[in-house]
């Protein structure tokens, strides 16, 4: 009597001997994830409190940048874009009143 075993895709797979001498079957390779070059670079954690309105906006530029590129644009980058400016702006007050 010869066992075979049922696979679902055509003739049944041999059970014994036959079995061991099968070629080696396709093994997907993994990719591997690429390191990021360049310099560490440490970073902060800050927990900011924002107002309604502030948060409004942050919403409204993610929005609009969503819709102008397909791309969702992260908060931390809307704050840190405004918070450089908002340095900016406190140098060029700082010397007009000195």
């Amino acid at each position: 009597m010869n066992a075979t075993k049922a696979t679902g895709l055509g003739e049944p797979e041999v059970i014994g001997k036959k079995s061991l001498f099968q070629p080696p079957a396709k093994k997907a390779t993994q990719a591997e994830n690429p390191k990021r070059g360049g310099e560490y670079t440490p970073r902060i954690r800050i927990t900011t409190d924002l107002s309604k309105a502030a948060m409004e906006v942050i919403q409204d530029l993610r929005d609009q940048h969503r819709l102008q590129t397909g791309k969702s644009l992260p908060a931390w980058k809307i704050v840190s874009a405004a918070l450089e400016q908002y340095g900016k702006g406190k140098k060029e007050q700082d010397a007009k009143t000195e």
